[in-house]
C-alpha cells in the first residue's frame, strides 16, 4: 500500500492534515530514530518547511513529482524513524549555537531516498527542518563533492522495532548539548543505506 502511495503521491491538503494531526494540541511531537537512538521533534515550522515550495522544487528538480514529495512529507514519522544518519556539519552561516545533521531513508520508488535535514541548537535540541527526494546516485555525488568517497555496498543489519518511550521531551532537554560533535560522515550508515535501497529495489 505504501509503495502505491509513493508512486501516485498525495495532494497538499492530505499531507498537511496528516502532519497537523500528528502535532496534536502540543503543536509538536518527538520521534526517535531506530538506528541511532537520536530524538528530533516535528513542529509547526517543520511542517511549513516540509510542504514549502522550496522543498517541493528540490524534489521536482531531482525528477520526482510534487505529489510524491507530499507523500514523503506526510510519511515523515516513518522516514525519520527508519533513516540513517549520514552527515553532520556546523551551521554554514557560522552560527556557533547551531549544528546540522543529514539523515536519509529509502522510499519505495526505484533508487529513491528521502534526504532529511535536522537542525540542532543548544537551546532547543534537534528539530526536523526539511526533506527532499532524490536518487541515491545523486546523494552519492553530493557526498563525494563534500569530501566523501563513493558509496560502497555492505549487508544491511536487521532493523529494530519502533521505540516509543515516555518522557521523550524531558529526555531531549536533558541531553541538550553543551558542545557539538565534530564534522564528519557516518560511513557505516552510508553503506547500510545503500544496501537497504538496493534490497528494496529488488522488491519493486
Amino acid at each position: 500500500m505504501k509503495a502505491e502511495m509513493y508512486r501516485r503521491g498525495v495532494d497538499y491538503k492530505t499531507a498537511c492534515q496528516k502532519l497537523l494531526s500528528l502535532l496534536g494540541e502540543d503543536r509538536e511531537i518527538w520521534f526517535r530514530n531506530d538506528n541511532d537512538g537520536e530524538i528530533a521533534r516535528l513542529s509547526r515550522s517543520s511542517v511549513g518547511k516540509l510542504l514549502s515550495n522550496d522543498a517541493v522544487h528540490k524534489s521536482t528538480g531531482n525528477g520526482f513529482t510534487r505529489e510524491q514529495h507530499y507523500a514523503a512529507a506526510s510519511d515523515i514519522e516513518s522516514l525519520f524513524t527508519n533513516s540513517y544518519k549520514i552527515w553532520s556539519y556546523p551551521d554554514k552561516s557560522g552560527n556557533p549555537d547551531v549544528f546540522m545533521h543529514r539523515f536519509a531513508a529509502p522510499i519505495p520508488v526505484r533508487g529513491g531516498v528521502a534526504y532529511i535535514t535536522v537542525k540542532e541548537s543548544r537551546k532547543h535540541g534537534k528539530r526536523i527542518y526539511s526533506a527532499e527526494l532524490m536518487e541515491i546516485k545523486r546523494l552519492g555525488g553530493i557526498l563525494e563533492e563534500a569530501g566523501q568517497g563513493p558509496l560502497r555496498t555492505s549487508p544491511a543489519p536487521s532493523l529494530q522495532s519502533p521505540i516509543r518511550p515516555a518522557g521523550m521531551l524531558e529526555e531531549a532537554r536533558e541531553n541538550s548539548p553543551t558542545h557539538f560533535p565534530s564534522t564528519g560522515f557516518h560511513t557505516d550508515n552510508i553503506r547500510k543505506l545503500e544496501s537497504k535501497v538496493n534490497t528494496q529495489d529488488e522488491k519493486v
